[in-house]
C-alpha cells in the first residue's frame, strides 16, 4: 500500500457548537445550522479510516469537541478502532471539566491543544466571550503533574496574537505555560 495515496490527517467535526465566541473565529458567521454529527455518520467515517494507514485524526474543525455531548464515547471509539493512529484534540478548555479530564486520561491522546489566548480576565471575556477563571481551573487540574502525562502525551496551550496584543500580555501567557508545565504556542 502506497502511503502517498492516502490522507495523512482526517479532521472530523463531530459538532458545530462551541462555548466560545472568539472574535477571530468564523464559526458564528458561517451560514449553516448548529448541530451534532449523527452516530451513524461518525461510525462510518471511523470505519472508512480503518481501510488505510492513517497517521493522525482530529475530531475538530470549527466546533469545540467538548460541546459534543457524545465526545467521550467517540474518543473511546477512535482509540479502540484506530489504535495506530495519533489522536490530536483541540479545545478552548472551557468545557474540559475535571470529570472529563479524568475520563480522557486513558484514551491515548497524543496531543491536546488548548486555546487560551490571554491571561487577562477582561480581555479573555472580550476575545472569547467566556470567564477566564473557569478555564484556568480546568487547566490547572489537567496540568497537575500527577495526571498531566495520563491526559495526553503532549499538551500545548495556544495564544492567538492579535494586533493589539502587548509584549507584557504575551510574557504573562508564557509564564503561565511554564508554571503549568505545558508547551506554549
Amino acid at each position: 500500500m502506497n502511503p502517498a495515496l492516502f490522507p495523512r490527517l482526517v479532521a472530523v467535526e463531530t459538532t458545530s457548537f462551541c462555548s466560545a465566541r472568539c472574535v477571530f473565529c468564523p464559526n458564528d458567521s458561517l451560514k449553516r445550522g448548529k448541530r451534532h454529527m449523527s452516530d451513524e455518520l461518525f461510525e462510518s467515517i471511523i470505519e472508512q479510516c480503518r481501510e488505510f494507514p492513517l497517521p493522525a485524526i482530529e475530531p475538530f474543525i470549527q466546533g469545540d469537541p467538548f460541546s459534543d455531548p457524545k465526545i467521550l464515547p467517540r474518543l473511546e471509539m477512535i482509540h479502540r478502532r484506530l489504535p495506530n493512529t495519533k489522536l490530536r484534540l483541540y479545545t478552548n478548555g472551557y468545557n474540559l471539566t475535571p470529570e472529563r479530564t479524568d475520563a480522557i486520561s486513558e484514551l491515548g491522546i497524543d496531543h491536546l491543544y488548548i486555546s487560551l489566548n490571554t491571561t487577562d480576565p477582561e480581555r479573555y471575556k472580550a476575545v472569547m466571550g467566556l470567564k477566564l477563571e473557569r478555564t484556568l481551573e480546568h487547566l490547572r487540574y489537567l496540568s497537575d503533574p500527577v495526571r498531566r502525562r495520563r491526559v495526553a502525551r503532549e499538551i500545548t496551550v495556544r495564544m492567538v496574537r492579535m494586533t493589539d496584543t502587548t509584549l507584557e500580555e504575551q510574557n504573562r501567557f508564557l509564564a503561565l505555560c511554564k508554571e503549568l508545565g505545558v508547551r506554549s504556542f
